[in-house]
């Protein structure tokens, strides 16, 4: 099975943008998801992520709705995590 109909499978589509207060900020919060998104923990499910300036896409496609939540879940959680250690950093 080829990665074409694996894409073909995974039809349901989020796509979330984040804009953040500087570039430096970008880099830490793409560098800290980026390799959750290289290993999907299911076939149900990809992620990708990009940044352009301070602004961070994360783009998550999956097979059905209880995928995706889940994935869209998880995903959150890491930019929440990521988000508040920045805050941190600036005290």
């Amino acid at each position: 099975m080829g990665l074409s109909s694996e894409k073909e499978k995974l039809g349901i589509e989020f796509t979330f943008k984040l804009s953040l207060p500087s570039k430096r900020h970008a880099e830490i919060v793409y560098k800290a998801i980026k390799p959750e998104t290289l290993t999907p923990p299911s076939y149900r499910s990809r992620a990708s992520i990009s940044m352009e300036n301070t602004t961070i896409t994360l783009k998550i496609t999956a097979t059905d709705f209880t995928s995706l939540r889940a994935a869209v879940n998880s995903f959150l959680k890491l930019l929440k995590v990521s988000k508040e250690l920045i805050d941190n950093l600036k005290r």
